[in-house]
């Protein structure tokens, strides 16, 4: 049997307004999927057998199973990318 870990980290939480998780990437359920897990699904679609993409952005049973799923940057301010990344 293989074992997988899985550790995503983020620049930021989503400054477009997208409501956010605070789980890296993830989004609230009807929410579009972010363009940058599209991405992460498509090449964890390529690498691991058998994963299935969800059709959803929300992460939160990745959570669950133990994925850790971090922002960089802990806050933003909507509108601003890396509005908080500099500060201390």
């Amino acid at each position: 049997m293989l074992a997988y870990s899985l550790i995503l980290i983020t620049q930021q939480h989503s400054h477009n307004g997208s409501c956010p998780t605070g789980l890296s990437f993830s989004v609230i359920p009807g929410v579009k999927i972010p363009p940058s897990l599209v991405n992460i699904y498509k090449e964890l679609t390529t690498d691991i057998a058998g994963f299935m993409a969800p059709n959803h952005g929300y992460l939160n049973n990745w959570a669950k199973q133990g994925v850790l799923l971090l922002n960089a940057c802990l806050t933003v301010r909507e509108g601003e990318a890396n509005a908080h990344a500099k500060e201390r």
